[in-house]
């Protein structure tokens, strides 16, 4: 094994924030968002499609503690660590996007019938890229669990007596939290000679399921509420009255090892195809799987080797792997196209990717970002439009109101790197006629979108239009695009060279005005030269400012309100405020943003369950880590 996989903290991230004392800049910026990294510990592949993960219902992945949480420390939903069973397909790191996933709850138990939300404690965890185990401490009853590119495998060791069991809940997704569960529009399972298969539609999405036990069940029967039926079929349509619960229960032979292994195969595409992914890793045992599950995490983690103190290591390496969970690779699965062309799901949101965690795939797994580029682009083939959110739904205009033209600048980002097997006439057609959609009209017609970030958007939209057109040989569509580029001048105060008073999405004019630009010298000539920008940045730093009290109390809005009244960074754990101290580079103040960069380094994140400062955001925060780790930064969309 590796020196990276053993460094690897799966649980790195899942807890509340616990900072160490912070002092020097850090003490001064304020943290207004969620204190907790909202990542969960279960097995999963680099960019893998399938998560397996012991499932309490708490906000946002599902495993954890947390109740809905937007800022400040989160609240309890639970007060201990406990599960219902294990689910499937998590979210990592995000807030509050309303796609929570978790379906297919399995729960062992050793009592006939089903397990009808049975919460037990979570005992003596353990994790590692690939593999979750824990005991569920009332039933003393061992769940280990791996993942293939398609599907999972459970093993359960029973303690001796009782009447071992283990059900499979199709009803159910989402969290336990309020209003964020959810339920099939569709559904049916079925019981076939050696197992089972079925499906759900949830959120417009069908996800088949297919599965078997790795020896014959004793007995197998399927349920609906408490229920047991006779029927080897059920099936609910649009409209009918779906049940609360409703699956599959099996009594397995478990034998004289007392244990069971549960094979688990997925597919949004059909019944068949889900067949064909549970047949392509049927015949390996659970540690042959784990085995090559570990060793693809080996192959990814190893791009980067660092050398330091085990502390060192292990806080880069599990940075580094929570990095790699999103997006996940979904290739012959599209349920939105039939074209060959890849299809990545989970960007969730490209707000908050498009400046860290595209770049550092682009950058290192330069074949997977070709084929992110053109699932990007075959998903806007088949929407219409480029989303800034793809997940497993239909809704495909989630988070529009977060940013515009994002997916110019990954583009950009892939053309800089010269990434491969790209069709950029294809690209373009969409960057051009993205810009010119009927929701851009204010920015066409004004030369202001609004909120006036949209204007920042658009006119580096633009610019990455110019690039790649440029780069192509396409000067008459560059010629076209570049008066949009210098639009942004269009919303700043000339006299301040701060943004103007606008609506502005999880941050406010000063987090927002000193966006690394595609024309920063223009930018800080705005600002009165490099004198004024220098002492403004200074100021937002908190360069000779007292230190700041934190937001605890989610509900305490006068220490919000006084917070956001300083006008201060509020540390890598804010999108806006990613970049930032790179603006210090422009101005040609080296030592500041090494100041600014050190001191957030050495207090805003340290290893454990509270090592983040805040969400993760589809591994943008932790990818935040890594580029500043390693002494690099991208600028997305710009050629540096």
């Amino acid at each position: 094994m590796n020196p990276s996989i053993k460094s690897v903290d799966p649980f790195f991230g899942t807890g509340t924030t616990e900072f160490s004392r912070k002092d020097g800049l850090a003490a001064t910026w304020f943290f207004p968002k969620a204190q907790t990294g909202n990542v969960h510990p279960g097995a999963c592949l680099p960019f893998g499609m399938i998560s397996a993960c012991a499932c309490s219902g708490a906000y946002v992945t599902g495993y954890g503690l947390n109740d809905l949480n937007y800022n400040g420390r989160p609240p309890r939903l639970f007060d201990k660590l406990t599960a219902t069973g294990f689910t499937h397909l998590h979210q990592s790191g995000t807030g509050a996007i309303g796609s929570y996933y978790n379906y297919f709850r399995v729960s062992p138990h050793h009592h006939p019938g089903p397990a009808l939300d049975m919460r037990c404690t979570l005992a003596s965890e353990s994790a590692s890229p690939g593999y979750y185990a824990a005991t569920l401490q009332e039933g003393g009853i061992r769940a280990e669990l791996t993942v293939a590119s398609c599907g999972a495998i459970h093993r359960y060791t029973f303690p001796a007596g009782g009447r071992p069991g283990v059900t499979i809940d199709f009803a159910g997704g989402g969290l336990a939290a309020a209003k964020c569960s959810v339920t099939p529009s569709e559904a049916a399972v079925s019981l076939s000679i050696d197992g089972f298969e079925g499906h759900i539609v949830m959120e417009g999405i069908p996800i088949y399921v297919c599965g078997r036990l790795r020896k014959n069940a004793a007995a197998a029967h399927l349920y609906a509420g408490a229920k047991a039926l006779g029927e080897r079929t059920i099936s609910f349509a649009r409209g009918d009255d779906i049940p609360g619960s409703f699956g599959i229960c099996l009594e397995p032979d478990v034998g004289d090892a007392n244990n069971c292994e549960l094979l688990l195969a997925f597919s949004l595409k059909n019944a068949l195809q889900a067949r064909e992914n549970l047949a392509s890793f049927a015949g390996r045992s659970f540690e042959e799987t784990r085995r090559a599950a570990e060793a693809l995490w080996e192959q990814c983690l190893g791009r980067i080797r660092i050398e330091g103190t085990e502390a060192d290591q292990q806080l880069f390496y599990s940075a580094f792997y929570h990095s790699l969970i999103k997006p996940c690779h979904l290739n012959g699965e599209s349920p939105l196209y039939d074209n060959g062309h890849p299809f990545y799901a989970d960007f969730a949101t490209l707000w908050d990717q498009y400046k860290t965690a595209l770049p550092l795939i682009l950058t290192l797994f330069p074949e997977t970002g070709s084929q992110m580029v053109n699932s990007l682009l075959a998903t806007a083939d088949a929407v219409g439009e480029f989303s800034n959110a793809i997940l497993l739904s239909r809704d495909m205009t989630r988070c529009t109101q977060q940013a515009r033209g994002l997916t110019h600048q990954v583009l950009a980002d892939a053309r800089i790197r010269n990434l491969q097997d790209i069709d950029w006439r294809w690209a373009l057609e969409h960057m051009i006629a993205d810009i010119e959609k009927e929701t851009n009209d204010d920015f066409h017609a004004t030369g202001i979108a609004h909120p006036y970030t949209h204007t920042l958007d658009l006119s580096s939209a633009a610019f990455c239009t110019a690039l790649v057109a440029s780069a192509e040989g396409e000067e008459s569509l560059r010629d076209r695009v570049w008066a949009w580029t210098s639009r942004w001048k269009n919303v700043y105060n000339h006299g301040t060279g701060i943004l103007e008073p606008s609506k502005y999405y999880e941050g406010g004019a000063w987090n927002y005005s000193f966006r690394l630009l595609h024309d920063m010298a223009a930018r800080i000539a705005l600002h009165g030269g490099e004198a004024p920008f220098i002492r403004d940045l200074k100021h937002f730093f908190g360069y000779n400012a007292p230190p700041v009290q934190q937001q605890v109390d989610p509900a305490d809005r006068e220490c919000m309100a006084r917070g956001f009244a300083l006008n201060r960074f509020e540390g890598f754990n804010n999108e806006p405020d990613m970049e930032t101290p790179y603006a210090f580079l422009y101005a040609g103040r080296h030592d500041h943003l090494c100041e600014v960069v050190r001191s957030a380094m050495q207090n805003q994140f340290c290893p454990g369950r509270g090592g983040l400062p805040g969400n993760n955001d589809s591994g943008a925060l932790t990818s935040a880590y890594i580029w500043n780790a390693v002494g690099l930064f991208p600028v997305a969309g710009q050629p540096h």
